[in-house]
């Protein structure tokens, strides 16, 4: 099964008012309005290009690197997908 597959299935098995959430967040990010806020939590807010560095490099010293290729990506998306199936 494709992912666009996966994400249809999903799609159908979530209740009507939580289609209409997400087809209202979707269409919020097609506004023609450029606005700087996208309505992100605080925590997830990059108010300057310094916060943003500092951001990134206490990534970088946040522990071991690891080596992302489409195996781990896929295993990452499996893990959603059972996550979230879970929950519904």
């Amino acid at each position: 099964m494709s992912t666009e597959e996966q994400l249809l299935e999903y799609w159908r098995k979530l209740p009507s008012d939580a289609q209409h959430q997400v087809l209202e967040f979707t269409r919020s990010l097609q506004t023609e309005d450029n606005s700087p806020d996208l309505g992100a939590p605080e925590h997830l807010t990059i108010r300057s290009r310094e916060h943003l560095d500092q951001l990134l490099q206490e990534g970088l010293e946040s522990g071991d690197s690891i080596e992302v290729t489409d195996d781990w990506w896929a295993q990452k998306r499996d893990l959603l997908f059972r996550n979230t199936s879970a929950t519904c």
